[in-house]
């Protein structure tokens, strides 16, 4: 072998060695429980973290959702659903804290008869709907609320799901719901909605911190982050690991469970399926996920992550109880 790509290969293995075994200390919350036993349901989806409120949606149907939202000492202030007026029923989808306000935005769905209508839902504190915006041919799925107050859905551009149009996928709305503007083409990704649930590949998400919106999608590995006029300034494709165990790699590649981005940028993921289960960060100059230091990963394995506040990020155990589930917060800080 030549010698300098003999030099160059010991340079990066001590590269990729000194960065895995990165000293990092973890700045660790006291857990908060949080009780929603006196609202029984049949479902309860995974908690969601935002702006220092945790939100839950209880199903008892595909019509009927139940939303509790809390205080981030685990003070109950708000339980409540969302019913338009004048249809037959209400679908409830997503839900996200305004920001200009102590109310929220809501995805809903209006049933009446055949027709099916796609509307955002603005919501006081205690879940009065005070606005409803119809979206059009355009069905949000997914939506989060930017530090400028702007709304950020990611949906279907019409229902056809044209995998080869240019019609946009991503919709900024202002806080009262005016539509400001698109981005993000459905040709950008593959044959598969990009705004949905892989159940072998991983979550689709939209969120949003430091005044920036990422979205990710599981089909075709995709990462996007967008600024605030919805210019596109970072685009990623990064296939999960593969599946580990016992230092013997599987069939399959790790899916992606969850995404956070915190003030400063960092985006955090964390991937599961095998020995390598555990929080991971975007390197983006390498264009992959890097696991956290061993010493990190031991701490934060068993955890689910649900979102993130300032440079912190939100955990819950992995399995949580069906009724009640204790969160708490990180922060990483380098060791000097």
């Amino acid at each position: 072998m030549d010698q300098r790509m003999l030099m160059v290969g010991v340079f990066v293995f001590a590269l990729n060695l000194m960065q895995a075994q990165e000293s990092v200390n973890v700045v660790e919350s006291t857990p908060v429980s949080f009780d929603w036993s006196a609202q029984p349901s049949l479902k309860t989806l995974q908690p969601e973290f935002a702006r220092g409120r945790l939100f839950v949606q209880h199903m008892d149907g595909p019509s009927d959702t139940t939303y509790s939202v809390y205080a981030r000492d685990g003070r109950l202030v708000g339980r409540f659903k969302v019913d338009l007026p004048d249809v037959q029923q209400t679908i409830g989808g997503r839900i996200a804290p305004l920001v200009s306000t102590d109310g929220y935005v809501a995805i809903a769905i209006a049933i009446q008869g055949s027709e099916r209508v796609a509307t955002l839902c603005i919501l006081d504190r205690s879940g009065k709907v005070l606005r409803i915006v119809k979206t059009n041919s355009f069905w949000p799925y997914l939506i989060t609320v930017a530090d400028d107050g702007t709304i950020w859905a990611f949906g279907a551009a019409g229902s056809d799901e044209n995998p080869k149009t240019d019609a946009h996928l991503v919709y900024q709305f202002s806080s009262a719901g005016e539509l400001l503007g698109t981005s993000v083409p459905r040709s950008l990704f593959g044959q598969d909605p990009p705004f949905e649930l892989s159940p072998d590949l991983g979550v689709a998400v939209i969120t949003s911190a430091g005044k920036r919106v990422v979205l990710y999608s599981p089909h075709t590995y995709q990462l996007l982050e967008l600024t605030l006029d919805r210019s596109i300034v970072g685009s990623y494709t990064i296939k999960p690991p593969e599946v580990e165990r016992l230092g013997q790699k599987t069939s399959g590649t790790m899916k992606l469970m969850g995404l956070a981005v915190t003030d400063e940028g960092t985006v955090y993921a964390r991937l599961t399926g095998g020995d390598g289960t555990g929080l991971y960060r975007l390197d983006r100059a390498a264009q992959r996920w890097m696991p956290l230091p061993p010493a990190v990963m031991d701490k934060v394995r068993s955890y689910s992550l649900i979102g993130s506040t300032g440079d912190e990020i939100a955990l819950i155990p992995a399995t949580p109880r069906q009724q009640s589930v204790n969160v708490k917060w990180i922060r990483f800080r380098p060791t000097l």
